[in-house]
């Protein structure tokens, strides 16, 4: 299962009275594509609501913060093609790849194949990849997940890491909050490089 995200941010002409240096805006968009597994379908969806909210907390008006906006994958119509093939397509497209992990995830072959190793493997894409549901990194077979910065939300720097299906209420949205901040990073530093 995928989510895709269309992040769209202001022009610099659509700003001018907000013009902040570096918040100053070069593209109108950033396209993303966010993987799970069916089987989390409800944490995933509950994730990606929390940070469709987390988005619109953090993008006050007049600011370059992205905005949220979705694709489903059940959206595909009959007749738009296969949806092998319209995954693909969000894929080949995306700039970034959000990475829902969990054991599920890490069980289907069919993400690994058509959705984290092109994501991966293309150096014009960011990757993200965000604990879910807890996996024992010691023992789960991770295809390379565990290359990357696992994000997980802690309180305080001196405390335990966090999977988002470990949170209460309150501290999801805070989860969702640190993920989306850490996306502007990755996409402003790319943008700056």
């Amino acid at each position: 299962m995928c989510f895709v995200f269309f992040f769209k941010q202001k022009t610099a002409y659509e700003m001018l009275r907000s013009l902040v240096g570096s918040e100053m805006c070069i593209r109108d968009s950033y396209q993303g594509f966010v993987s799970y597994a069916h089987a989390n379908q409800a944490a995933a969806w509950q994730l990606l609501t929390e940070i469709d909210v987390a988005s619109k907390v953090a993008a006050p008006p007049g600011s370059c913060f992205p905005r949220v906006s979705g694709w489903w994958d059940d959206q595909i119509a009959i007749g738009q093609g296969q949806w092998r093939q319209q995954i693909a397509a969000a894929v080949a497209r995306c700039d970034f790849g959000i990475f829902l992990l969990s054991n599920d995830l890490l069980l289907s072959e069919f993400v690994r194949r058509h959705e984290w190793e092109p994501i991966r493997d293309d150096p014009t894409k960011i990757v993200i990849v965000a604990g879910l549901a807890p996996v024992d990194f010691g023992r789960a077979r991770m295809h390379g997940f565990d290359d990357e910065q696992v994000y997980r939300w802690r309180e305080r720097p001196n405390q335990h890491h966090h999977w988002f299906t470990e949170l209460g209420p309150r501290n999801r949205r805070r989860f969702a909050m640190g993920l989306i901040e850490g996306l502007r990073d990755a996409l402003t530093q790319r943008r700056t490089s």
